[in-house]
Order: C-alpha cells, then sequence, then structure tokens
C-alpha cells in the first residue's frame, strides 16, 4: 500500500512538473491568421471600436462578456478587444501577461489606455484605485459590520477570548485577530 501511494505520489509530481514547465503561449499575428488576412482582420477589429482624441477612452461597440469587455471574433475563437488591442500595438503577447486597463473602463480598446502586467500587478491595481471590495461587499465576507462590532466590544471589554469569538461568529480566529487589530474590516 506504501509504495502504490509513493508511486501516485510520484506520478502526480511528474505530471505537476510536465505542467509547469511548459513555456507560456505566444500570440503573434502571423499564427492567428494568414498575411493576406491580417490587413483585413485589422480593419474589421477597428471597425467595432469608436475612437477618440489619444487620452480618451475608445470603447469596443460590439459585443462584450458579462464583465464588460469587448468580444472580438477570430473565427470561433473569442478574444478579448483589449487584449487584441494590446497585441496590435505591440505586436506580440504571451498568454502568461494580464492585460490591465488603466482608465478602469473594461470596454477601452485605446492602446494609450492599456497595459501588460501580471495578475499581482492587477489586483494592486484594484485595491490602489479603491475597486477592490472590502467588508460586507466582498463576496466572501461573514459578518455583517454590526457584528464586527459587537466582537470588538467584547473583546476590549475583556469578556472572551478570540478562539471563543471565532466559534461564536464562525470564522478564523486570525480574522478575529486582524479585526481587533484594526487590520481587518477598517
Amino acid at each position: 500500500m506504501l509504495s502504490e501511494n509513493t508511486s501516485q505520489d510520484s506520478a502526480k509530481k511528474a505530471v505537476l512538473s510536465e505542467v509547469s514547465a511548459k513555456p507560456p503561449q505566444v500570440e503573434r499575428m502571423e499564427d492567428l491568421v494568414g498575411a493576406q488576412e491580417r490587413d483585413e482582420l485589422i480593419v474589421r477589429f477597428w471597425s467595432f471600436v469608436k475612437r477618440g482624441k489619444p487620452n480618451e477612452c475608445w470603447p469596443w461597440t460590439a459585443g462584450k462578456t458579462g464583465q464588460g469587455y469587448g468580444a472580438f471574433y477570430l473565427g470561433n475563437r473569442q478574444v478579448l478587444a483589449h487584449r487584441f488591442s494590446h497585441l496590435l500595438s505591440c505586436g506580440s503577447l504571451d498568454s502568461s501577461v494580464v492585460v490591465r486597463h488603466i482608465c478602469d473602463n473594461p470596454p477601452c480598446c485605446n492602446p494609450a489606455h492599456i497595459l501588460g502586467g501580471t495578475q499581482k500587478d492587477n489586483i494592486q491595481d484594484c485595491v490602489r484605485r479603491h475597486r477592490f471590495p472590502k467588508g460586507i461587499k466582498h463576496p466572501s465576507a461573514k459578518l455583517t459590520p454590526d457584528q464586527v462590532k459587537e466582537i470588538r466590544v467584547q473583546y476590549f471589554a475583556g469578556k472572551v477570548s478570540q478562539k471563543s469569538l471565532s466559534v461564536t461568529y464562525g470564522v478564523t480566529q486570525s480574522l478575529i485577530s486582524g479585526i481587533v487589530r484594526f487590520t481587518r474590516w477598517t
């Protein structure tokens, strides 16, 4: 039994290392369409964009995703319009690159408003621009503002421990610690 688990673990590690060792896919215009179709594709793409002044947002005017991003189709394949705009302006696009809007406007396709980066950069943008949901607005919030006040009152009155508060409110002790130290739910 031990050798069976060990061989399964080894097999899982081998698959994981193979998957993580694969280089990110790089998209280039040449890979997406032939040379003759390239110019037609670019004209078709920009026909769905309402271009304005260089500093203005250039909104996508055709179909959009549920999150409001432009949806451009290359045959059967859907490409996010802002990613395609970035591909056009840069020439190639690594599949691991997160294409971010500096204007916070999902349908915007203005290359001057679009920037490549990482998921970490994208989250930091959200936090810096106060778009990251906090407190009761966070989708996984388990407490209300009134409950947070109750927790602080009870804890500072010396009536209960952080551990007992975590059990009472169905959250982790580390969350209670953050609440009473005012680093969470501030």
